[in-house]
Parts: C-alpha cells; sequence; structure tokens
C-alpha cells in the first residue's frame, strides 16, 4: 500500500529547545527564520500540505462550532471528491468532523489558495458530511475511530494525484506520520532561540490516545545555514524507503544525456529548449550527480538555476550552493564543475551564445570523497 503513496516531508519550523509554538516566534531570529521556512518549503514543490484540527482552529477557524441541520441525516457512502486537479491542496486531520470551514479555498501566506481535502473518520456524522458538501469541500474518510494515515495517503494520491505532501504540524500528526513509517524525509528550520516554555508543543507528541510507540533514530542527510544563525537540516528516517522527491521541474525532463554520460558521474537529462542565438538546454542532475571539470573555449555559459539545489565550483575556490532564482556567469577558459546535491534533483537552463572556435574541453571527474565533504560545509 505505502508504494502507491506520494512522496512525504515533514517540514517544520523549531526553537533550540525544540517548541514549534510559543513565545520564540515572536524573536527577531524567528521572524527571519520564517521567511526560509517557506523558500525551503517551496523547494519540495509540495501539492498538498497537511495539519492537524488543533493547528486549523488556532490559525484560521478560531474554535468556531459549525451550524449543522439536524435533519440532514441522508449523505451518500463514500469520499466526496470537488476539485481532482487543483494547483494546491490543503489537508485537515479532523477525525470527528469539527472544523467550521466558511469556504472551500485556504490562503497562506505566499502560497497559491490551497482546496480544502477533510480527512474524517466513520465517527464524522452525515450532519457534518452534509455541512462539508454544502461549502464544496471534498472529504476523505480513512479510519473508523482514528485516522489510518496509511489509507489517507494512498486516496490522496489516488484521488487527488498529490505528488508531495508537506506535513507541517502540530506535533501529534507529525508523529503520527512518522511513527505510520511513511515518512520519506524530515526537514528542520531551526531557528536560533529559545524560550524555555513547558506549556508549548514540540516536534513530536504521542497523542494519549494512541499505543507507546518504538524510538525513531535518524540519518543525517544536509545541513545549510539560513537567516539569523539559523540551520535547514535534513533527515531521513532509519528504515525509510528511500523514495526521491520526483521530478517537478518547470522545464521537460527531456532525454537521459547519453551523448555526455562519459563526463558526468550519475544520471543527467537534457532537453533542447532553443537554438535561436544560442544553445538554450534544460539540464537536470539526479541527486548526487554531477558533471566532470571541464572548461568552455571561446565562449562564456550562464546558468539559470530553476529547481533543486546544486553546486558550482571553479578551481582554486570554494565551492558554491546553488538554488532556484541563482544566476551563474561563467567566463571562457576557467575550469569548474556543477551539479546536484546528494540529497536532491537540481535543474539549471544552460545558455551559451554561438561564436567561432568554440570548445568544451572535459577535464578529470570530481573526487567523490571531496564531493561527499562538502555538503556539510
Amino acid at each position: 500500500m505505502t508504494e502507491e503513496r506520494h512522496f512525504i516531508v515533514i517540514h517544520m519550523m523549531t526553537s533550540l529547545d525544540g517548541k514549534i509554538t510559543g513565545p520564540f516566534f515572536d524573536t527577531e531570529a524567528a521572524d527571519k527564520v520564517s521567511q526560509d521556512y517557506e523558500w525551503t518549503n517551496a523547494s519540495y514543490k509540495p501539492n498538498a500540505w497537511i495539519c492537524g484540527r488543533i493547528t486549523f482552529d488556532e490559525n484560521f477557524t478560531n474554535y468556531a462550532v459549525p451550524e449543522l441541520n439536524p435533519n440532514d441525516t441522508d449523505v451518500p457512502e463514500g469520499d466526496f471528491v470537488v476539485e481532482p486537479n487543483a494547483e494546491l491542496y490543503v489537508v485537515a486531520a479532523d477525525p470527528s468532523g469539527k472544523l467550521a470551514w466558511q469556504k472551500n479555498t485556504l490562503q497562506y501566506d505566499v502560497r497559491p489558495p490551497a482546496h480544502i481535502i477533510e480527512a474524517l473518520t466513520e465517527k464524522a456524522t452525515p450532519q457534518y458530511k452534509n455541512y462539508l458538501r454544502k461549502h464544496q469541500i471534498s472529504y476523505i474518510v480513512a479510519g473508523k475511530e482514528q485516522l489510518d494515515w496509511k489509507l489517507l495517503v494512498m486516496k490522496l494520491k489516488e484521488k487527488f494525484n498529490i505528488n508531495v505532501l508537506a506535513v507541517e504540524g502540530g506535533g501529534i500528526i507529525n508523529w503520527s506520520f512518522l511513527n505510520a513509517g511513511i515518512v520519506d524525509e524530515l526537514s528542520i528550520c531551526l531557528t536560533a532561540a529559545a524560550d524555555g516554555s513547558n506549556d508549548t508543543i514540540t516536534l513530536f507528541e504521542k497523542s494519549p490516545y494512541f499505543p507507546k510507540g518504538s524510538p525513531v533514530e535518524f540519518e543525517l542527510k544536509a545541513v545549510d545555514k539560513i537567516g539569523a544563525g539559523g540551520l535547514w537540516i535534513r533527515y531521513t528516517p532509519k528504515g525509510a524507503s528511500k523514495r526521491e522527491r520526483p521530478y517537478l521541474g518547470q522545464f521537460d525532463l527531456g532525454k537521459t544525456n547519453d551523448d555526455y554520460a562519459k563526463y558526468f558521474i550519475g544520471q543527467s537529462y537534457l532537453s533542447t529548449l532553443s537554438t535561436q542565438g544560442a544553445a538554450i538546454y534544460n539540464v537536470t542532475f539526479e541527486p548526487g550527480c554531477r558533471n566532470n571539470w571541464h572548461i568552455h573555449h571561446g565562449a562564456p555559459q550562464t546558468l539559470l538555476c530553476t529547481s533543486g539545489f546544486g553546486w558550482y565550483q571553479e578551481e582554486g575556490k570554494k565551492a558554491i550552493p546553488l538554488k532556484p532564482g541563482d544566476v551563474v556567469d561563467i567566463p571562457p577558459e576557467v575550469k569548474h564543475w556543477h551539479g546536484a546535491r546528494k540529497d536532491t534533483w537540481f535543474s539549471h537552463i544552460s545558455v551559451q551564445p554561438y561564436a567561432q572556435n568554440t570548445s568544451t574541453e572535459w577535464l578529470e571527474p570530481v573526487d567523490t570523497e571531496y564531493y561527499n565533504k562538502i555538503i556539510l560545509e
């Protein structure tokens, strides 16, 4: 069943003492990291995000009580799908059906409007389901008394074609997904602040209604510095299925780059975008893929980074991290290499103007031991 699901990442902003809510959010450090939280979230290209009921009540529906018609007892069996092809979805884990939505979309921060999907159990009443139908809100029934997380994510994939799901709190839903063994990556934007609160939620919390679970260990994937002394840390749960994020670039992936495979470590792809005035290609690297050191003779090259995260390095200089929106101008006659990081796909547009007497001189591969070390630099 889990093979029929999408890529799932828990993506959270925390304090140094592991809190995901509380006074630390009022600090200058948290304000800066919250901005990084959104672009790091966008880097996963999730087409759905999910939170627990309390998170939505505290931030959006304000604990309002839905106005239900007690006579609305007749409701069709099964799930209710309103928008099977929305740009973005937001999933509310609401087992009993308590959230008082007033419309079927939710706008959060810089994200586009998201179509609401209610995740219910069989405890949800016919009256509440009819309330959702009245407001044209989709819902999925997954489980009798408690949500069946594996069934839920399978239905989300099947009915809404979700490719990447971001789990974004609170602590109980984070732990529920982790305990169910369906998390592919843990992404933490760690704020250089703490508040010592003993009455706020931590990153993972077990529901008192759930049986005691076993501890979960993680393997470190990558660490990057972000604003105000913060860190963006990515882990893989030990024993996870090694499912990588699907390619979700802005341009056609193209074909395997077979003609140049001998100059690459790992798998790359090439798609010709234009040959009018310049050679313009979309180049995509699978996680860990990079090209050999090389030199462009006779003409410069420009890289426009569009998706994922990568590295660029010139001889004698430190490797530079690359993210979407970065532009790299490479002068002719400069020895360099570029490629993906170990943990993510990476795509860039390559632009090289036509000129006389141009060529590319391919040199030695990037040393694997060195490449693995720069991941944490």
